[in-house]
Formats: structure tokens, C-alpha cells, sequence
């Protein structure tokens, strides 16, 4: 067979085929100890951002709280102009003062200063705005309601408002008792007093003439005791801030 100056045909040879052995692998992962997961290391803090111990910071608040002196309480706007105030009430336990302003009869609650004497009912003390002026009293706590008072200041209200006017009673007898006239067509300022009806009123006009001298000739021709029906007229006022008219605002302050 000639050639023909070629070379013979010769067929390459095909690799075999690698066959693909993923087809026999298992598809869940080889079984065994897993690996253990290292933490992570922690990253060191900013030095600003570092806490303080706990130990510190409570050591400083109680080095604060103690160093801070307790803030007198706001004055109430009813005591801004009163000097002076009556006992009802001295509480030794709580060193609270239960008192009735001068001028407006409002009542109030006072701390004592420490180591106090008692101070009894109706005595006079100083709740003044200069400290150096108060013997009694450090600073005013606030206002006081009668219906949450003890029953011994319930028990001495009525005396000590009684005390407070018998100190004032020129004053209550020309500013009230001897000027006194109608408020309303059927009706006179007198029936405000407690028991005081028409009837008896128009007898205190007639018998008053042109004034009565004193308050003893007052109480001895009307047979009444005009001083202390006067204080439960204000007794009744200070419970009832509703009620109408208000002699309490129409007398007092009291005027020399």
C-alpha cells in the first residue's frame, strides 16, 4: 500500500472519563465531634466609656445627699403677708405646728425648730420671712385643712379663734356690731351670727340706738355673748370656704 509521501492516519486515543464520585456522596455532613467555636475575644472598652466601680458611685451619691442642705418649702401665698400665728396644735412626736395666722386666720403647719420647748394653745409666735426673727418656728411647711386635723386641735380651734378676737373686741364692736345694717331686703347681718334669727335681730338694731359703749353692754342688753357668736361665724367660714358672704374678708385683717 503506498504512502503517497503521507503519514498514515493514526486515531488519538480519548481519555477515560473520570466519573463523578459526587453523585455517591452523602448529602448530610460526616458525622462526629464538631467543631467548638472559640468566643470571641472581648474588645477593650475606650478608657471614657469604662464604668466605674458600683462601690464608688454610691459612695459619692451618699457623700452628695448628705452634703446637700433640704430646701426650705415655698411660702405660701395666703402667709406672704403674715407675721404672727396663734397655736392650735404642738406635736412633739413630728415637730409639726399647727397654727392660725394673725391678720387672715389661715391655718397653717410650721416645723419647729430642734429642741423646742411645747408651745401651748394660743400662744403667740413669730412665722415671719427672717429666720433670726422666729424663735419657734424654722421654716412653714404649708397650709393646713381643718378636716384632717387631730382631735386635739379639732378640740382647741374653737378656743384659741376665740382667744385671737376677745384681744380685738373695740375693733369688732365699731367695725361690726355698732354699723351692722340689711344685706338684702328681708334679711340683716346679724342673722349671719349663729342662732341669730330676724326677730332677734331687729331687737340688737333697737336696742343699739346710736351704738352700744362696749362689748359688756352689748352681751348684757341683748343677752347674748357677741364676741364668741362672732368666732363661730368665722369657725363656719373657715370650714366652709363656700360659704356666703364672708365676714372674714369683710373685718379682718383687724385695724388699729
Amino acid at each position: 500500500m503506498s504512502n503517497d509521501g503521507k503519514r498514515p492516519f493514526v486515531p488519538k486515543k480519548q481519555p477515560k472519563k473520570q466519573e463523578d464520585t459526587s453523585r455517591f456522596m452523602p448529602s448530610r455532613p460526616a458525622e462526629g465531634r464538631m467543631p467548638q467555636r472559640q468566643p470571641k475575644a472581648q474588645q477593650s472598652r475606650h478608657p471614657r466609656q469604662e464604668r466605674r466601680p458600683q462601690s464608688s458611685n454610691r459612695s459619692f451619691r451618699e457623700h452628695r445627699n448628705t452634703s446637700v442642705k433640704p430646701q426650705e418649702s415655698k411660702r405660701p401665698k395666703q402667709l406672704e403677708s403674715e407675721t404672727w400665728a396663734y397655736v392650735v396644735e404642738h406635736d412633739l412626736d413630728s415637730g409639726i405646728i399647727t397654727a392660725l395666722s394673725e391678720q387672715m386666720l389661715t391655718p397653717c403647719r410650721l416645723k419647729a425648730v430642734k429642741d423646742c420647748e411645747p408651745c401651748p394653745p394660743s400662744k403667740r409666735i413669730n412665722i415671719g420671712k427672717r429666720a433670726v426673727d422666729r424663735e419657734e418656728v424654722q421654716h412653714i411647711v404649708g397650709l393646713a385643712r381643718i378636716d384632717r386635723m387631730s382631735s386635739f386641735a379639732t378640740m382647741q380651734l374653737p378656743h384659741v379663734l376665740l382667744d385671737m378676737l376677745s384681744k380685738h373686741e373695740l375693733y369688732f364692736l365699731e367695725s361690726f356690731f355698732n354699723v351692722a345694717t340689711n344685706i338684702s331686703l328681708k334679711m340683716h347681718a346679724f342673722e349671719l351670727l349663729p342662732t341669730i334669727g330676724n326677730k332677734k335681730a331687729m331687737q340688737m338694731v333697737d336696742a343699739r340706738g346710736r351704738g352700744f359703749e362696749s362689748i359688756e353692754a352689748l352681751n348684757e342688753q341683748c343677752n347674748i355673748h357677741a364676741i364668741e357668736l362672732l368666732s363661730q361665724r368665722f369657725l363656719e367660714e373657715l370650714k366652709d370656704q363656700d360659704l356666703q358672704p364672708r365676714l372674714i374678708s369683710l373685718l379682718l385683717p383687724v385695724k388699729s
